[in-house]
């Protein structure tokens, strides 16, 4: 009856909202020490870059070779990454996203893109 399905009800609920809230976590905007700068990326909101390797592979908006993309805003810090998120979109008005490592050296942007 009814009342046998109440616990499964419960737990599937409680964890739809547990998963919702780790997406929404995922990437969350941070100005705290550990997370660095709000900004702390060599881009400028509006200008054009060429794309110079596809990066990452696995991603469904990744950048491709040869794309020119436009600078759209620094989306956050993803602390369980350990990345910041940059937006772009290409000229056919798709999204594409870098992801910058913690661990990547400031001028890695060069090896990737090339302002134009």
């Amino acid at each position: 009856m009814m009342s046998d399905w109440l616990p499964l009800l419960l737990i599937v609920g409680v964890s739809v909202a547990i998963g919702r809230a780790m997406r929404d976590a995922r990437v969350a905007r941070s100005s705290s020490p550990e997370a660095g700068p709000i900004d702390p990326g060599p881009f400028i909101v509006g200008h054009r870059y060429l794309t110079l390797k596809r990066v990452p592979p696995f991603l469904p908006d990744e950048l491709i070779v040869g794309e020119m993309v436009q600078y759209q805003r620094y989306s956050g810090y993803s602390r369980y990454d350990g990345c910041h998120v940059y937006e772009f979109v290409n000229d056919s008005g798709q999204k594409r996203t870098w992801w910058m490592n913690d661990g990547d050296p400031p001028d890695i942007w060069q090896q990737i893109f090339r302002k134009l």
